[in-house]
């Protein structure tokens, strides 16, 4: 930013260019520089003539340490009334991803109860609990929003905090009034930044990112939305990178393991037992009613293949017919004149047919399919499996 390399004249602080403070402004002590006035030097004592006593120093209070004049003025930290520090972009994504980990761990915690009731309901109805998982995940759906809730509005209202910020040491005051108070409204719009930050995660992720690459620090949703800005109150004074992954990341860790122990190996023990349970009552159901069920399906298997057979028979003759019609007409084609010989007929043009005419041959044989040659072209004639003759006439 502008003024870029100005040391504070109370601090000794050198503004740096990714400083957010206004130009004007100290980033560490908080002072205006234009307008910062350097103590007093004492002035030196009066001189006291013959007989004149000095003046009685004011009594001090014991409880009090006596103040050193001599040190070096360093940087207060909030609540000093004198300055603030602006939070970095790490510290405030770091209480971010605290705050989303409390979320996901009394998320856990609810799931557990939520997940043995509604199978202990399901196994005492008889009711497949797969079957109930979609209303397990709406009570959930409906406790995160409710938590959510509370950790982004009901809570910081209460603490003026979130979890995030009093676990890493922000505090939040109005953009234009450092040492204002907030107000609901404040909050309200907040709570509306960090829930626009959770949905499209991968915009603050990336301004995050970019941030690092410039080393440049940038508002948050929430702070832009509200016109608010948060502050370091020094506790932890240094946030080390394995320190704030540990702090950040736990409450993650505590819930994947509450999850794994308590719902999903549960879940795989009980599914292994509902299998086997199955089997062996499928093995027990399938063993009392065996000659039964043999005798019905080997009755259907029956009824089912006379009825095939019946639909087979009813199509052989008309089958045949449209066979040797065809083959007539080509050895008409071929030699201008019809053939009784079906025997040759069929050995001649089976190659281009399926296996239904080489079917032809045993009845040809046997003398169940015959064929007369006519005035008119040639008669075919086949016998049915009831016996019966049917025929059909070729013509020119």
């Amino acid at each position: 930013m502008s003024e870029a390399g100005r040391i504070c004249p109370q601090c000794g602080y050198q503004r740096q260019p990714r400083d957010l403070a206004p130009a004007y402004e100290c980033p560490r002590c908080g002072i205006i520089y234009d307008k910062y006035v350097p103590p007093k030097p004492p002035g030196p004592a009066a001189a006291n003539g013959p007989g004149e006593r000095s003046a009685p120093a004011p009594p001090s209070d014991p409880a009090k340490p006596a103040e050193d004049r001599s040190a070096t003025p360093v940087s207060p930290g909030v609540g000093s009334g004198q300055g603030l520090v602006p939070a970095s972009m790490a510290r405030r994504a770091w209480a971010g991803i605290y705050t989303q980990s409390k979320v996901f761990y009394y998320t856990t915690l609810f799931m557990v109860p939520v997940y043995y009731v509604v199978w202990i309901i399901c196994y005492g109805l008889g009711v497949n609990f797969s079957s109930q998982f979609d209303m397990v995940v709406g009570l959930v759906g409906i406790f995160v929003l409710g938590l959510a809730i509370n950790a982004y509005l009901l809570y910081p209202i209460r603490h003026g905090e979130t979890w995030g910020q009093k676990e890493f040491g922000l505090t939040v005051y109005p953009g234009d009034n450092p040492r204002g108070d907030l107000k609901w409204t404040h909050w309200y719009l907040r709570g509306m930044g960090n829930g626009f930050a959770v949905m499209f995660f991968w915009i603050p992720l990336v301004g995050f990112l970019y941030g690092l690459y410039v080393r440049k620090d940038f508002l948050g949703f929430a702070d832009r939305f509200s016109m608010t800005r948060q502050y370091e109150t020094g506790k932890p004074s240094i946030l080390r990178f394995r320190y704030a992954l540990s702090r950040a990341f736990k409450p993650y860790a505590m819930g994947l393991l509450i999850a794994f122990f308590m719902i999903a190996v549960p879940s795989l023990i009980v599914g292994i037992y509902s299998h086997n349970l199955e089997t062996r009552r499928a093995a027990r159901v399938v063993k009392v009613v065996f000659p039964e069920e043999v005798e019905k399906q080997r009755a259907y298997r029956e009824e089912l293949k006379n009825r095939m057979a019946e639909r087979a028979d009813a199509q052989a003759v008309p089958m045949a017919f449209k066979i040797l019609t065809d083959f007539e007409q080509r050895h008409h084609s071929d030699h201008g004149s019809y053939t009784t010989d079906l025997e040759a007929l069929v050995s001649r043009y089976a190659a281009a047919k399926s296996n239904a005419a080489n079917s032809l041959r045993p009845q040809i044989l046997d003398g169940s399919i015959r064929a007369r040659l006519t005035d008119q072209g040639v008669e075919i004639w086949a016998q049915d499996s009831q016996g019966n003759w049917q025929s059909k006439e070729i013509r020119r």
